[in-house]
C-alpha cells in the first residue's frame, strides 16, 4: 500500500533532500574545523572513554558527513577496540542474521570499499553485538528527542533494535531539526554530539 502524504516515510522522504543539501553546502574548511571539534568531543564523552568496544563507521567525506577517523584512530591507538559494519545482504529486505555483519578494525590499511563506496574491514575477525558497548551512528538529521533519519535503507534501524550499548549521534549541529517523524522500527539516539558539545537528548528535548 502506498504511503500516505502524511505518514513518516513520506514526510522522511521529504526531509532527506534538504538535509542532504545543508551538509553538501558546508565549506571544506568549515567541515574539517567541525569535525575537528567533533572528535574532541567524543574523546571526552565518559561513556566512550570508559568502553572497550566502540562500534563506529568509517565517514563518507565526500558526503560531507563528520570526520570522525581521527577519533576511531586514537582508539585503535590507546588498545581499545573498535568494530566497523559490513554489508551481508544488499537487500531492501531483513534477512536472518541481520543485514549488517560487525567486524573489528585493525588497522585503516586493511579498509576496502565497498559497492557503495563505504570503507569497510576484509579479512577481519566478526564481533559479536553482545560485546559493543557503545555505538557510533551515522545519520542525515536528528530532533531533540534523538530520533535519527538516514538514506531510508533501514540497516541501521535493524541493528540498532538488537545491540544493547549506548548510542551515540555525531552529527553536525545544522543537522538538528525541530522534529523528525517516528516509526514503529525507530531506536532513539541517547547522545548527541555536534561541533558544539554532546548532548543527551532528553536534555535538549526540555530546553
Amino acid at each position: 500500500m502506498p504511503a500516505s502524504e502524511s505518514s513518516p516515510a513520506t514526510l522522511k522522504a521529504v526531509l532527506r533532500p534538504r538535509l542532504i543539501r545543508l551538509r553538501q553546502d558546508i565549506p571544506p574548511s568549515e567541515h574539517a574545523r567541525m569535525s575537528k571539534l567533533i572528535c574532541g568531543h567524543l574523546a571526552s564523552l565518559p561513556e566512550l572513554s570508559s568502553a572497550h568496544l566502540i562500534h563506529a563507521y568509517w565517514p563518507m567525506i565526500h558526503r560531507k558527513e563528520p570526520d570522525i577517523r581521527p577519533f576511531t584512530e586514537s582508539v585503535l591507538a590507546s588498545g581499545r577496540r573498535i568494530a566497523l559494519p559490513v554489508v551481508h545482504a544488499y537487500t531492501a529486505e531483513r534477512v536472518e542474521g541481520g543485514r549488517l555483519r560487525h567486524l573489528e578494525l585493525t588497522s585503516p590499511t586493511s579498509l576496502v570499499q565497498n559497492s557503495w563506496g563505504i570503507h569497510e574491514p576484509e579479512g577481519a575477525e566478526i564481533v559479536s553485538i553482545d560485546e559493543i558497548d557503545a555505538v557510533i551512528v551515522p545519520a542525515l538529521g536528528i530532533d531533540r528527542s534523538g530520533n535519527r533519519i538516514g538514506f531510508g535503507r533501514g540497516y541501521y534501524d535493524e541493528f540498532l533494535s538488537e545491540v544493547n550499548a549506548t548510542l551515540v549521534c555525531a552529527l553536525f549541529s545544522r543537522s538538528i531539526v525541530d522534529s523528525i517523524p517516528r516509526e514503529a522500527h525507530d531506536v532513539p539516539i541517547q547522545i548527541i554530539v555536534t561541533e558544539e558539545g554532546c548532548f543527551h537528548a532528553d536534555t535538549l528535548s526540555n530546553s
